[in-house]
This record gives structure tokens, C-alpha cells and sequence, in this order.
């Protein structure tokens, strides 16, 4: 009766075996879709971040006294758009997509203008720093695959300051 049973075992184990294989199969492709998407996601909310600390480095040097600290022949919006762009190309973002503007705050309802610190009546007013880069210039996915996804996407930055100083 035992060499029975054994033997039974043995046949079931057997027929089991290409199933594991056809398991495998079928989960791989799924796992290797779940992993890459997990870190795709994380390198845009790692792109998302660094722009976002650009965004307040640059806000916070327009809110503060500027006297000093802009070279001669430059004006304070061009100083902060280019202390931006090099906040973004030290963290190894591609500077050539990436926009950078300096915008009034819109009444409720109103457009954005663009904000210039040079002009006195701007003196207490708030601005907005924003950044923007496609995503497709930032992402680790090959662009084939990221052209069906998300085709043009772009992260955005933004961060709301008040002009303190003359």
C-alpha cells in the first residue's frame, strides 16, 4: 500500500511541473509592470519636489531685500529666473525644457501678467514663482512606452511670495 501512495506522489508531481513554469509566465510581465510603474511614479514626485524647492529658492530671494545681490546689467526678474535654472541643473534637470515665470497674483477670475520687481507700484504686492518641465524630458521610461501613456504631461511648480522690498 505504501509503494502505492509513493508512486501516486510521484506521477502528481510531474504533472505539476510545467505549471509553475506557465505561473511564472504569467506573473512576470505583471510584477515587472507593477515595479517600473512604482518607480516612475517616484521619479516624478522626485522631480516634483525639486522643482518645487527651485520654485521657493527663487521666490524667497524676490520677497527679500534684492540690494547688493543683482549684478550690474541684469534686472531682479532675470536673476531669479537664472537662480532657478541652476537650482534645477545642479539637481540634474534638463534646463532646456524647463520655463521659468514670475507672475502677478490674479484677482479671482483674472489672468496672470507677468510681475516686474523693477516697477515701484509692485512694492507689497504678491507674485507667484512658477516653474514647468515636460515630463518626458525628466522621466527614466523610454520614450516609445511614455508616448502612450502620458504624452504630454508636464510637472508644475508654483509657490506665492510677497514683495517686501523696493
Amino acid at each position: 500500500m505504501r509503494a502505492k501512495m509513493r508512486t501516486r506522489a510521484r506521477k502528481s508531481g510531474r504533472n505539476r511541473r510545467g505549471s509553475a513554469m506557465i505561473e511564472l509566465a504569467v506573473t512576470l510581465p505583471m510584477l515587472f509592470v507593477l515595479v517600473f510603474g512604482v518607480m516612475e511614479v517616484g521619479r516624478a514626485l522626485e522631480v516634483f519636489q525639486i522643482l518645487t524647492t527651485a520654485v521657493r529658492e527663487g521666490g524667497r530671494f524676490g520677497a527679500t531685500d534684492k540690494q547688493g545681490f543683482i549684478p550690474d546689467g541684469e534686472t531682479a526678474n532675470e536673476k531669479i529666473s537664472a537662480d532657478v535654472m541652476n537650482f534645477l541643473e545642479a539637481s540634474g534637470i534638463p534646463t532646456g525644457f524647463a520655463d521659468v515665470e514670475i507672475l502677478t497674483v490674479p484677482a479671482s477670475g483674472g489672468t496672470a501678467v507677468p510681475f516686474d520687481f523693477e516697477d515701484p507700484n509692485n512694492h507689497l504686492q504678491n507674485f507667484q514663482v512658477k516653474v514647468s518641465v515636460p515630463y518626458s524630458a525628466v522621466s527614466n521610461c523610454p520614450p516609445q512606452i511614455l508616448a502612450y501613456f502620458a504624452p504630454t504631461e508636464i510637472i508644475v511648480a508654483q509657490a506665492t511670495f510677497r514683495n517686501y522690498h523696493k
